[in-house]
């Protein structure tokens, strides 16, 4: 479960570092990217918590995660009401979700 939790929330990642790549080029992002992007995060958050229901050291990659993730929702809406996105917001949001990925894999490699 953990792995598909990790293989999710790459891919949700990945994604987002394609929307990065057209905000930082100014151009408009492809909405289907975004929704999607914020879905995988969405699953990837609920399959965690199921799963920290028995290991509650990843207790804090969900915290990080659901910071990480109010972060997203004000870009996002910034973005579908094509209001000015804040840049220092989106590399906040790109930061904390590097950090919990990387927590998110520590715990595995290291404490199960």
């Amino acid at each position: 479960m953990l792995i598909s939790t990790i293989f999710i929330l790459l891919t949700a990642t990945i994604l987002g570092l394609v929307i990065t790549a057209y905000i930082y080029k100014d151009k408009e992002t492809p909405k289907a990217y975004v929704l999607l992007h914020g879905l995988l995060s969405i699953i990837g958050i609920a399959v965690l918590g199921i799963y920290t229901y028995q290991h509650f050291s990843y207790l804090i990659v969900i915290a990080i995660l659901v910071i990480t993730s109010i972060g997203g929702m004000i870009v996002t809406y910034k973005d579908f009401l094509g209001l000015n996105r804040s840049k220092i917001l989106i590399i906040t949001h790109i930061i904390l979700g590097a950090i919990a990925i990387a927590l998110l894999v520590y715990f595995y490699l290291f404490e199960d």
